[in-house]
């Protein structure tokens, strides 16, 4: 971004809104092929990373609340579609060396819905 770009006032506001939603996620992997970015929102109350919401933040500055309770269900989510033996291939692989996923079928992840008011998190299945 340049410094013209910044001294729109919209535009740096955005900036701030990213810059302050980024900083209440505690960031864990990237993949930098396709410019995004995995974490758990832990919140301004500092959530437990068991119960806080996996998260995603693309190369436009757009976050994703991810249908899934952790990392590796998340990686199984976004990946396993490019797999040769699919999501159910790179779950089997992840529980052979301990990895705890959820589902047999990723129709069947958990979702995270975030309270909108601060300190709340709850868990329920996707439809």
């Amino acid at each position: 971004m340049t410094a013209e770009d910044l001294a729109n006032p919209d535009i740096a506001a955005n900036v701030r809104a990213i810059e302050e939603t980024a900083a209440l996620v505690t960031w864990v992997g990237e993949d930098e092929d396709e410019g995004q970015a995995f974490g758990y929102r832990r919140g301004p109350n500092a959530l437990r990373l068991a119960s806080a919401p996996v998260v995603s933040l693309d190369g436009e500055g757009q976050f994703q609340v991810l249908r899934v309770t952790n990392l590796s269900e998340a990686l199984s989510d976004e990946y396993g579609q490019w797999s040769d033996d699919g999501y159910p291939g790179l779950v089997a692989r992840s529980r052979s060396e301990g990895v705890a996923i959820s589902a047999e079928d990723p129709a069947g992840l958990l979702e995270s819905t975030v309270s909108p008011t601060p300190g709340g998190a709850r868990r329920r299945s996707v439809p």
